[in-house]
């Protein structure tokens, strides 16, 4: 299938690639904060929060470890996928006409939800060691909706734009 794909020719842009790695620091420095104040929580920490942002369940210490390891992998994901446009799916056929447009929506896409994972994450991680964290999960959990559907309308939008231009009735 993907060897039907056109390949991937577009540059991306200066924009995109800030958001991206600022995703990646942005986890980064919340598992080395996990990891540096690892030694001085106490054995049993929060696991979960309520709508408030206040503790309603509680696990052995070393669920700061799992969720670190996630961010990690999941970030990781999500930076190297979103540099792979072309393995991606998309809202219709991809065609010569449609391939960069899509792609760099597809791109475009996944550097944002990487941003709002990465703040989801962050947040999820500042609640281990401190209460800053809870404030920002609405936030970034109303973020994440808001760039996923602008991302798909986009992505619905480059996959007929060129169709819509070269269609014989265009005048």
């Amino acid at each position: 299938m993907l060897d039907n794909r056109p390949p991937r020719t577009y540059t991306t842009d200066a924009v995109t690639k800030t958001l991206r790695i600022l995703g990646i620091m942005l986890v980064a420095c919340t598992v080395i904060t996990l990891l540096v104040n690892y030694p001085k929580m106490p054995t049993t920490v929060p696991t979960h929060f309520n709508i408030r942002g206040e503790a309603d369940a509680f696990g052995s210490k070393s669920s700061v470890l799992w969720l670190a390891l996630t961010m990690a992998i999941t970030q990781t994901l999500l930076a190297w996928v979103s540099t792979k446009p072309r393995i991606m799916n998309y809202p219709a056929r991809i065609t010569e006409q449609n391939a960069q447009s899509l792609y760099r929506e597809g791109e475009r896409l996944l550097v944002w939800v990487g941003l709002c994972v990465g703040v989801l994450h962050a947040s999820n991680g500042l609640d281990f060691v401190s209460t800053a964290g809870g404030r920002v999960v609405a936030a970034a959990g109303t973020g994440l909706i808001v760039v996923t559907i602008i991302g798909i309308i986009r992505l619905v939008r480059a996959s007929g734009h060129v169709a819509e231009t070269t269609s014989p009735n265009h005048r």
